[in-house]
């Protein structure tokens, strides 16, 4: 049994299936979360902005004590699931508009068996109530169909529907910046992540829409990787 089950490891291997699939799990930030084939494998770019949130958020739950945070295009979790970690108070919502992802999802909640957070299953902001948010956190499809810098393992394995966007990669950024302005409270901040080539285009469109304090992060490799704003 061992023997089959290392064998189909090394296949899995050589066919080019990402190693996060075949052991299961992923590291993100202090953590490691169980995916699959359902879920995008969180990237070690994406970490830096755990710490950007538990920033703004401290100052936002001194304020009121209290603190509502959304992790939209959720996945496997592992940025909702981080924060709720690091603060037991804070409320945060896991949203996804993927029942695939569910599965995965549930598992990392149950491993941290933490009680702060809850998955909603919706069409990106549909389902949340306006004026109820503090900080949307989102990671949603930015990438080209036709992009040609793709890597072959990302195409061939990881979920189309969490990497490629339409309209050039900009259909999802610019639908969550439209329905965020109603989402979030006054003051409220919304942090997105986006492609390395997209920063200025959406920080134009946040403008149009009349969102402040626009500003454009980078990752450790210090490219553009996510741009903030507030409401």
């Amino acid at each position: 049994m061992e023997y089959k089950k290392l064998e189909k490891l090394i296949f899995d291997l050589r066919s080019g299936k990402p190693l996060s699939y075949v052991l299961g799990n992923q590291p993100f930030y202090k953590y490691n979360f169980y995916v699959d084939e359902n879920v995008l494998i969180p990237r070690s770019e994406t970490e830096i902005i755990i710490d950007k949130i538990l920033h703004i958020g401290d100052q936002c739950f001194k304020k009121s004590n209290k603190l509502t945070i959304i992790d939209l295009g959720t996945g496997s979790g592992c940025i909702g699931i981080s924060l709720a970690i690091e603060r037991p108070k804070w409320n945060i919502v896991l949203v996804d508009k993927y029942v695939t992802v569910s599965e995965i999802l549930k598992k990392n909640l149950k491993k941290y068996n933490v009680s702060n957070a809850r998955f909603i299953l919706s069409d990106w902001l549909d389902a949340i109530a306006p004026n109820s948010i503090d900080i949307i956190v989102a990671n949603p499809p930015y990438v080209d169909y036709n992009c040609p810098e793709a890597d072959q393992s990302v195409k061939l394995y990881e979920p189309q529907t969490a990497l490629f966007s339409c309209a050039g990669g900009y259909e999802d950024l610019k639908k969550i910046i439209i329905q965020a302005k109603s989402k979030l409270r006054k003051g409220g901040t919304l942090l997105m992540e986006n492609g390395f080539n997209q920063s200025y285009d959406i920080k134009q469109y946040l403008q149009q829409n009349e969102y402040k304090d626009i500003n454009i992060l980078l990752d450790y490799n210090k490219i553009q990787r996510f741009t903030m704003s507030k409401v």
